[in-house]
């Protein structure tokens, strides 16, 4: 099984997550575009998520909750900024209420999602910034790191499935 890598500049406020998957380009790109197979790998487990609306185009939004075993929900609003289909998407990720106005007491995401062809594999490379240290440091001690991990393990197996 490939492995997620992720490192850490905390100095330049980035996280660089690094992931092969072994499925050619245009399925992980959907994989990562659509929102019912979003819904199925996007949230670690035993939390799900929920697409609530996606309008997948430069100024659109994907409107989305993590929902928790217990009946939590967290919502959350990725803007698209920029698309460069099966190749590239630019998007900031913030944390919304019920109706994906922004949680301004939480940190936001500027999300460059990579695709890259090698073989029969596909590696994706998201380099996720941040405005301030302070808001890179909140979403590792939130558990971002293990938690993309998961759900792209799950990707993997849903990818090999």
């Amino acid at each position: 099984m490939n492995k997620t890598q992720i490192d850490r500049d905390i100095d330049n406020r980035k996280l660089t997550i690094t992931r092969r998957f072994n499925a050619p380009r245009s399925r992980v790109w959907q994989a990562y575009t659509d929102p019912a197979m979003l819904d199925l790998w996007w949230a670690p487990k035993p939390w799900k998520t929920e697409s609530h609306a996606m309008d997948f185009r430069v100024g659109g939004s994907w409107r989305y909750s993590m929902n928790g075993p217990e009946g939590e929900r967290h919502y959350a609003r990725m803007d698209f900024l920029e698309i460069e289909p099966e190749s590239k998407y630019v998007a900031l990720d913030v944390f919304a209420d019920d109706a994906g106005n922004t949680d301004p007491n939480m940190p936001k995401q500027t999300f460059t999602t990579s695709f890259i062809d090698e073989d029969e594999t596909t590696t994706v490379v998201v380099a996720v910034d941040y405005e301030s240290v302070e808001d890179l440091q909140k979403v590792i001690e939130m558990g971002m790191e293990q938690g993309i991990t998961m759900a792209q393990d799950q990707l993997e197996a849903m990818l090999a499935g």
